[in-house]
C-alpha cells in the first residue's frame, strides 16, 4: 500500500524576547523537537516542509 504524502509545518512561538539572544534559544528547541517528531512518522508519510519564516 502507497502511503500518501503529508506536507508538515512548524510553528514555534515564545511569550517573551527574554533569552533570545542565545546562540540556541527555546524557538530552537521547539523546532528541533517538532522536526524530530515528523522525522519519526515517516512511515506514515509525513515530510517537512524546508523553508523558514
Amino acid at each position: 500500500m502507497t502511503t500518501k504524502p503529508v506536507r508538515c509545518a512548524i510553528y514555534t512561538r515564545v511569550s517573551t524576547e527574554h533569552g533570545l539572544e542565545q546562540d540556541f534559544n527555546s524557538l530552537d528547541a521547539q523546532h528541533d523537537a517538532a522536526q524530530a517528531y515528523i522525522r519519526s512518522q515517516a512511515h506514515a508519510g509525513w515530510t517537512l516542509i524546508r523553508s523558514r519564516y
